[in-house]
């Protein structure tokens, strides 16, 4: 086939005249040039200037990614912003160090990542763009590194909650949690961002600030130094024999039926058992691409959930911010580290199917078991207890208390209050036509699922058994093939019903927008197809 002659001929283009008056985004000359960081001190960007050329612009940090390329849309704009009010481009670039650097911005308090501020002081001077691109490289520096002054904050319990920290060079200061931090911690540090704030609102300095909130407050501890922030947040992440405690005395020791359970589950494991399958993937007859997904045995899925039962799931351990354990050495594996394993499991395999079948191949899993099959009691018979007297059946605002107490340290895909879903799914039903039984069940409907809420809980809990039965109906087992999931739910009065207000919730765009294109994409089409095993119409 001869080649299209459009194709040889040069190309040329002309500038359309218009558009908002801009800076000029290159020269050869020498450049000023501002450092942008985030509110940690990693640096996000260079902003840069000549007037010779009446050039300014920005260099992302190439390794910041989406997030340096972001917060550089602001230095834009104040660019484009400056250009209009007839600024020579040093005077743009001063004007950026006075607002964004020395001057006492609220932004520059801030323990976000997406915080933008100017590094206090003069702008540097380079000789040509080649030296700002060369910052702004691979080999760049990632954090200007200052030394800080921090002071720890303890609960009454005298707990550590967090840290306050001021970072004099940089002219910046913020709040670093500590990680493992307890429930009740969490909840006394709530107010510390905003102390911290309110300090830099009065104009002090960072260090300053430090001294006037640990002056007089029992809980914050004597100012000291540290070689730069991230000292500081090394010192955050520290577990302590008090943490491992504490997660320990979450563990069911009392309940002996539990952890023969857990005892026989992972006895019962086979090497078929650990090798797991996916299932999916495939183009459909009438054209439907399946999600793949991992195909778990009943057996494991048995092991799993005994990890429930005695208790080694706990709203204790947060671990959206941890990342997941890994299998020790000859795996021999602390108790606590068991716990904080097993917590992360059951509600990542929701987030991220597969979570549970790395655990299995790595071998994690196995050592969980044997962790706490080693500090939990021996599974000697237990003497049948005498039948109890009937409970009071728990009424809609105990079940809704109970949800959210359940699901307390635990977001969605993007990161916001877990008990948010759980109320826009309990609203659906409602508006649905469900009474309080389907009400119930929609506070309900993820907690075995997650893993906050055992099995041997909903078969003893005080519920209606429609309740009980929608519950166990919505419960997608790991590994569970959508078609079977939805012929469970088809066949149990009432699941369905609440099935689709949780898909509307799970499928709001607004919802979706807050997620990354390829997760929205693949949760988009997963929830379609579910709909469409469930026949749900679009206004179901």
């Amino acid at each position: 086939m001869p080649l299209n002659p459009r194709f040889e001929e040069d190309l040329h283009f002309e500038e359309v005249p218009g558009g908002p008056p801009r800076y000029r985004w290159r020269t050869d000359r020498p450049v000023q040039y501002l450092t942008m960081v985030d509110g940690h001190g990693t640096v996000l960007a260079y902003v840069w200037a000549n007037d010779e050329d009446d050039a300014a612009s920005w260099d992302p940090r190439e390794a910041g990614g989406a997030t340096a390329v972001n917060a550089g849309m602001l230095w834009l704009s104040v660019l484009r912003d400056a250009k209009a009010r007839g600024l020579a481009p040093t005077a743009a670039l001063g004007e950026i160090a006075r607002t964004y650097g020395a001057a006492p911005e609220p932004v520059r308090w801030t323990s976000r990542k997406y915080a933008r501020r100017a590094l206090p002081g003069a702008p540097d001077h380079a000789p040509d763009l080649t030296v700002v691109a060369a910052l702004a490289g691979p080999s760049g520096p990632a954090r200007m590194t200052h030394p800080v002054h921090y002071a720890a904050v303890t609960a009454p319990d005298g707990e550590v909650i967090g840290y306050a920290w001021g970072d004099g060079g940089a002219g910046a200061g913020g709040w670093t949690r500590r990680a493992a931090r307890s429930r009740a911690a969490d909840e006394a540090g709530a107010d510390w961002p905003g102390r911290v704030r309110a300090a830099h609102t009065r104009g002090l300095t960072p260090v300053a600030a430090l001294a006037v909130l640990s002056a007089g407050d029992p809980a914050v501890g004597p100012v000291t130094g540290a070689p730069d922030l991230a000292a500081v947040e090394e010192l955050a992440r520290t577990v302590t024999p008090a943490d491992d405690d504490r997660l320990l005395a979450q563990l069911h020791r009392e309940r002996p039926d539990a952890w023969r359970e857990l005892a026989e589950a992972f006895d019962a494991l086979t090497d078929a058992d650990r090798e797991v399958r996916w299932g999916g993937g495939e183009q459909r007859p009438d054209g439907v691409h399946t999600v793949p997904y991992p195909v778990y045995t009943e057996a494991l899925w048995r092991a799993v959930h005994s990890l429930t039962g005695v208790g080694a799931v706990t709203p204790e351990h947060r671990w959206a911010e941890h990342p997941l354990p890994v299998a020790p050495p000859g795996g021999r594996m602390h108790p606590a580290d068991a716990v904080r394993a097993a917590t992360f499991l059951l509600p990542a395999e929701r987030i991220s199917e597969g979570t549970l079948e790395e655990a299995v191949r790595s071998g994690l899993l196995d050592a969980v078991g044997a962790a706490l099959r080693a500090w939990g009691p021996t599974t000697a018979s237990v003497t049948p207890l005498a039948p109890l007297a009937p409970l009071t059946p728990l009424t809609l605002a105990e079940v809704e208390a109970l949800a959210r107490t359940a699901h307390a340290a635990q977001t969605d895909k993007a990161g916001r209050p877990y008990a948010e879903h759980l109320q826009a799914v309990a609203e659906g039903v409602r508006a649905r036509g469900g009474g309080d039984e389907l009400v119930a069940a929609a506070w309900l409907h993820d907690s075995v699922e997650d893993g906050v809420l055992g099995e041997e809980w909903l078969d003893a809990a005080a519920l209606p058994q429609r309740t009980k039965d929608v519950v166990r109906a919505v419960t997608k087992r790991p590994g569970e093939a959508p078609e079977a999931y939805a012929r469970r739910i088809l066949a149990t009065p009432g699941a369905r019903l609440v099935k689709a207000a949780d898909l509307a919730h799970n499928a709001d765009p607004h919802r979706l927008a807050d997620l990354d294109e390829a997760t929205a994409r693949r949760l988009t089409l997963k929830y379609a197809a579910m709909r469409g095993y469930l026949g749900l119409a679009a206004g179901d």
